[in-house]
């Protein structure tokens, strides 16, 4: 991640503390950090069928043109580093990430 990316994490992760700290559990707001992170790697892609794509910790984030956001979970850092090498991004989605790993759809 970036320096000013982490930067970003830091100030928002003091604001978070500032004000929410005591009302979350601490696993809840681990998640969301990592959320952050990920989202905050995100680099828009060539395809016909994805808009922007991410990795931090385990959390792969895909972002599709019609709009969804999903995060793929428990994804081992080398499938992220080959979908960054494919030449399709949507042919190695459908190969080696769809219906392969856990996936949660985080927003439209």
């Amino acid at each position: 991640m970036s320096d000013s990316a982490e930067r970003i994490v830091s100030m928002v992760e003091s604001d978070f503390e500032d004000e929410l700290h005591t009302e979350l559990p601490e696993d809840i707001r681990e998640d969301w950090l990592r959320k952050i992170r990920a989202i905050l790697t995100m680099k828009n892609v060539e395809s016909s069928n994805l808009a922007a794509a991410g990795y931090h910790d385990g959390l792969f984030l895909l972002e599709f043109l019609s709009g969804g956001l999903y995060g793929y979970e428990d994804c081992p850092p080398g499938i992220f580093e080959e979908f960054e090498k494919a030449s399709s991004k949507g042919k190695f989605f459908h190969r080696e990430i769809k219906d392969k790993l856990a996936y949660k759809r985080l927003c439209d």
